[in-house]
């Protein structure tokens, strides 16, 4: 599913490495952010000069966790449709005491109100002094309500603010060309602030590349 918005960050010159998860990232998300640390560590071992996180969905979450215990080894992030304070299915699936084959680890830590989420309390920029740029689609229906993306002091995008045809839903996401502009934007440190509708074509040309 990342591979279209990757493949444009690496055509823009950015070094881009996809971060794989066992089981399908359904385990707990501690345990995942202590696979991104494992990750970021080994490239700044390797020379790399700075890292920047880009976190889709549960993986927004992930990076709230790492970046909270690590704020010096980061330099910018991005998330895309995270519900970094949970979301009504995995509220729903926990009320109904669904299975773990149906609701795992990681879903019952997206239900409003858990201790993961309560945590990231710890990751907001004010605190760690890491730029943050949140972005996410009203037409979300994974991410119930979709401003749960919403991050306090970040850079808060609602993407039809921005090009009000746009019909992104939650899986359709990363491929999106205003998420692809949107996401080159925030990691470059030039360009700073909210884009309004006026910025809607050029961020898409940007998304979408020579």
């Amino acid at each position: 599913m990342l591979e279209t918005l990757a493949n444009r960050l690496h055509s823009a010159g950015r070094t881009t490495i996809l971060l794989a998860l066992p089981d399908d990232a359904t385990g707990d998300l501690n345990v995942q952010a202590g696979i991104l640390a494992a990750l970021v560590t080994q490239a700044l071992n390797a020379g790399a000069p700075s890292v920047d996180l880009v976190g889709y969905s549960a993986a927004g979450i992930v990076i709230g966790l790492f970046v909270a215990a690590h704020p010096k080894e980061v330099r910018q992030i991005v998330t895309i449709g995270s519900p970094l304070h949970g979301t009504a299915i995995a509220a729903l699936a926990v009320s109904l005491n669904l299975s773990s084959t149906v609701c795992p680890v990681a879903c019952r830590e997206m239900a409003p109100g858990s201790s993961v989420l309560a945590s990231l309390d710890a990751a907001e920029p004010a605190h760690t002094g890491v730029p943050w740029t949140s972005m996410w689609t009203t037409d979300d229906q994974v991410v119930l309500p979709p401003d749960s993306a919403r991050f306090t002091g970040a850079t808060n995008i609602v993407l039809q603010q921005v090009c009000a045809d746009d019909t992104a839903n939650h899986l359709s996401l990363p491929a999106d060309q205003l998420v692809a502009g949107l996401t080159l934007r925030a990691l470059n440190t030039s360009d700073v602030g909210s884009p309004s509708a006026s910025d809607c074509s050029s961020l898409r040309v940007l998304g979408t590349g020579p």
